[in-house]
């Protein structure tokens, strides 16, 4: 049986390349902007969220801990986008607990997902272009 409620759609952000990411992602109605505490993801999480002028909240997310955040996450923001940003090799580590492999994150400077009752689902990437201009969804 599906969930009657809409999914959360949470966008990872690689904090390192996220200052490419406001023009991929000006199609989003982002309500939120979280930045990892313990990756220096503070200053371009503000940037981010000053361009959609949205409120940044510091998260705290150990490579583990990233799961836990995001199930909370997805609770809080039913119906609504989110962007989450931190360090890419904590993205990487979160996706086998997805039940997707390694690949399905490089390259890129992003991941967006969606969450219901029926699971996660990776709904694409957000790629950083190789001239260093603007990432773009994918």
């Amino acid at each position: 049986m599906s969930d009657l409620q809409c999914p959360a759609r949470i966008v990872l952000l690689d904090a390192d390349a996220a200052h490419t990411s406001t023009e991929a992602l000006q199609a989003e109605r982002v309500a939120h902007v979280y930045a990892d505490r313990g990756c220096g993801a503070l200053d371009p999480a503000t940037a981010l969220a000053a361009a959609w002028e949205v409120v940044v909240t510091g998260l705290d997310a150990s490579p583990g801990g990233l799961r836990t955040a995001l199930e909370d996450l997805a609770d809080l923001h039913r119906g609504e986008t989110v962007v989450v940003v931190t360090h890419g090799e904590v993205m990487t580590a979160l996706l086998p607990t997805l039940g997707w492999a390694v690949e399905d994150r490089a390259p890129c400077a992003g991941l967006v997902l969606e969450r219901d009752g029926d699971g996660w689902r990776n709904r694409g990437r957000v790629t950083a272009r190789p001239d260093g201009g603007a990432a773009q969804t994918a």
